[in-house]
């Protein structure tokens, strides 16, 4: 998506995209031009090899987390011990994605630090079985009970 230009100020700053969560990068390296990425997120999806009765990394047929309001996302689902997984903000893989910005293995019940893209897939929990998954976006962390 390319960078958008908003003029020579913000007095007529107007909202024109699709309803729905988006997510707005602000570029600022020069104060005199801001520049700014916009991304929607209409659907949050887990997407990998460690979901029970999923296809493996298919963003199309992978489950749909439901939105739960103020940037929180959450499902419920079967894991397969010690895979990977990643949320993505789409049905395909044009999407934007979160990925584990922790470097730690995974630990149940402990808030988990996301980045936006270029990091490693969570890990699974040590014991498969049925995991409630919260992703939330304003504290930038997922949390998996």
């Amino acid at each position: 998506m390319p960078w958008v230009d908003p003029g020579s100020g913000f007095d007529n700053f107007k909202w024109t995209g699709a309803s729905g969560r988006t997510r707005a990068i602000w570029n600022g390296s020069n104060t005199t031009d801001l520049k700014y990425l916009l991304n929607s997120a209409a659907e949050m999806r887990v997407v990998g090899n460690g979901m029970t009765g999923v296809p493996d990394w298919n963003p199309g047929a992978s489950p749909q987390m439901t939105y739960a309001g103020n940037g929180i996302w959450t499902i419920t689902l079967p894991l397969d011990a010690n895979e990977e997984i990643k949320f993505l903000a789409g049905n395909d893989w044009g999407a934007f994605d979160y990925e584990d910005n922790s470097g730690q293995s995974q630990v149940t019940g402990t808030p988990r630090p996301i980045q936006w893209e270029g990091g490693p897939n969570f890990k699974t929990p040590t014991t498969a079985g049925t995991y409630t998954i919260t992703l939330n976006e304003n504290t930038q962390t997922v949390t998996i009970n």
